[in-house]
């Protein structure tokens, strides 16, 4: 692992004499003396100032000391409120040996003044007196630049605005080096979890040697995260044990064989991470003496290190579900699969015929009143634009996949009604009634009364999106949520640009964030070819036709893809308006609305009861 530091050594080749071993850990362990430059900005009289240091010292220790060789005594600076930044200008901890620092670049020191607590009493405790040049520390930052971490996580959030750097120990996980750095709170770090850019969102009990030399963002969780420890006991140093790692069996022979005794140790197995450690492996005679006892005792040793690491391995696979099977409930009952299967039956696809007569999806749809379907308004849009022709375009109820037949394609009439602000469209079919697959509505399924009716009140509830995501085969999702949470629309603009959206799209999506029109929710991979799918939630033994599907954006924070839908009750309000105003046009007689009712479109709408809304 790349410690980030200049001066450390590499490990030795695993083919290396025991002598030639020995020589070379000897060699990494002496210490020299060291020049280490740091500057002073505010204090002109200090300038860049030089000492050396053997390197078994706090870095606290090393900046007070050059004030006292300076002469500058009477400077007095606060050195409880002192900060260290590197020439990347990272914050580091004080605690650190001085021996890991690089004696080839300038460091910075400053000093704040009128602070509730004392930055540089918040350190790491290391064993700076042991500290040797077989130490190896690895690193990865902590970002304050986006403002994600509140003050309560950390108060350098209040006083810094560059990237802090927190240094681990070998199999130290996230949570374990931020408690031990000490300039982060463990009760609120229980609550959180990290962003990276490779992996995502992740939780803190991963090893920090995950993460090596990146950057993460905290962001707070509303509950506890359960994997991590309870406790986190100090660890001023590296674990001796990982010194018998590369023990090899020349090495055990040669002690074993300086044991005095009728019988010698029998097939020795080398002990390394490939074999498999269940036992005692060493043989003795009746005068076995302490060679073999500490052979025994380190190939027990390496065992346990062995073991720890496969249970360490066990907890970080479990984390990787964690998020999956524990908080976004997948469980269903079977009667409601049954009934979501029903429904299913009124969704389809909205396909068109290619150049090459082969199919392409456009979206999903789903039959609603007696000859209608609905679907967003931008699916239609798309297929206009590609110029496709009217008899190119159907709906498939059954849709497989693009290359098959269609035997059973549906014919769409016109376009009977629609809004490009609501993101919906209804299509009239030129099939009867008793063609077509099931009216949505027939299943039991109801719209909310428009004139009662708050989205909000179903935060956290499941929501069941039932569509074609990807040009995929019909699927139902079970992991959606309906969530909420406000979404900051400027961050989210600003976002996008950065991503390279042109101006007119990033500040669209902005305007959608906001749409009151519309309600929010997390789904796991309902993402292109979804748009148009039914949302239904189920509650008190009722099922809500809530959300028309259609699209979304990425979280400021990249936890998840915010997901949006039309609200059915603005759409429903929408239709009822624009078939007024067609009757009471006398100069339309053309319009198809002037002979069409609302129930011919929605059916009749049901009341909630009054402990939902009320």
């Amino acid at each position: 692992m790349d410690s980030g530091y200049p001066d450390e050594s590499n490990a030795h080749s695993r083919n290396d004499s025991p002598d030639e071993e020995e020589k070379q850990k000897s060699s990494r362990s002496v210490l020299k003396k060291k020049l280490y430059k740091v500057s002073f900005p505010g204090y002109s009289s200090m300038e860049t100032q030089s000492c050396e240091s053997l390197g078994q010292e706090t870095v606290r220790n090393l900046v007070e000391r050059i004030f006292n060789e300076s002469g500058n005594k009477r400077l007095k600076p606060p050195f409880e409120n002192m900060l260290f930044y590197n020439a990347n200008n990272e914050c580091l901890n004080v605690g650190l040996p001085v021996g890991v620092l690089s004696n080839e670049e300038t460091y910075k020191c400053s000093f704040e003044n009128d602070l509730k607590f004392h930055p540089s009493d918040l350190c790491r405790l290391y064993a700076v007196k042991d500290f040797s040049m077989d130490w190896t520390l690895g690193y990865f930052l902590v970002s304050f630049s986006e403002g994600e971490i509140a003050s309560d996580v950390s108060e350098f959030s209040k006083i810094i605005k560059t990237k802090m750097k927190v240094d681990f120990f070998n199999d130290e996980t996230i949570f374990e080096a931020l408690v031990r750095d000490k300039r982060f709170k463990e009760e609120k770090l229980r609550y959180c979890k990290a962003l990276n850019c490779d992996q995502g969102q992740i939780s803190l009990s991963f090893q920090a040697s995950d993460i090596q030399g990146k950057c993460i963002e905290i962001f707070p969780l509303e509950e506890e995260d359960t994997a991590l420890p309870e406790d986190v006991p100090p660890r001023p140093q590296p674990d001796p044990s990982a010194t018998t790692a590369s023990i090899t069996q020349s090495k055990i022979k040669q002690e074993s064989t300086s044991v005095t005794s009728s019988s010698t140790p029998s097939s020795l197995t080398p002990v390394d991470s490939s074999t498999p450690l269940t036992g005692t492996f060493v043989k003795t005679g009746e005068k076995s003496g302490p060679s073999i006892e500490i052979t025994r005792c380190t190939i027990d040793t390496k065992h346990k290190e062995l073991t720890f690491k496969n249970e360490k391995e066990l907890i970080k696979q479990h984390v990787k579900f964690e998020q999956f099977a524990l908080k976004q409930g997948c469980r269903t009952y079977v009667c409601d699969l049954e009934e979501l299967t029903k429904i299913a039956e009124s969704v389809g696809a909205i396909l068109a015929l290619g150049n090459a007569k082969q199919p392409l999806l456009f979206g999903t749809c789903f039959r609603i009143g007696t000859v209608y379907i609905i679907t967003s308004y931008h699916v239609i849009d798309n297929i206009f634009k590609r110029q496709v022709p009217k008899n190119a375009v159907f709906v498939d109820f059954n849709f497989k996949k693009a290359d098959e037949s269609h035997r059973e394609r549906r014919s769409i009439d016109r376009v009977l009604m629609g809004s490009e602000e609501l993101d919906y469209a209804i299509l009239k079919m030129k099939e009867s009634e008793d063609v077509l697959p099931p009216c949505i509505f027939s299943h039991g399924v109801s719209i909310m009364n428009p004139d009662n009716s708050d989205w909000t009140k179903l935060d956290g509830l499941p929501l069941r999106l039932i569509g074609h995501p990807d040009g995929e085969p019909k699927q139902i999702d079970l992991r959606c949520t309906v969530d909420k949470r406000p979404q900051d629309s400027l961050k989210l603009y600003v976002e996008n640009i950065r991503k390279g959206e042109p101006d007119e799209e990033a500040k669209k999506e902005c305007l959608n964030i906001k749409d009151k029109n519309r309600g929010r929710y997390q789904t796991s991979e309902f993402f292109h070819g979804s748009s148009g799918s039914p949302g239904i939630v189920r509650q008190h033994g009722r099922k809500w036709l809530v959300f028309l599907h259609c699209g979304g954006s990425k979280n400021i924070r990249n936890e998840f893809f915010i997901e949006q839908g039309v609200l059915l009750t603005e759409i429903y309000k929408d239709v009822d308006k624009q078939i007024e105003d067609a009757q009471r046009n006398p100069y339309e007689a053309n319009n198809p609305l002037k002979d069409i009712k609302l129930e011919d479109i929605f059916g009749s709408v049901d009341s909630e009861p009054e402990e939902i809304f009320s």
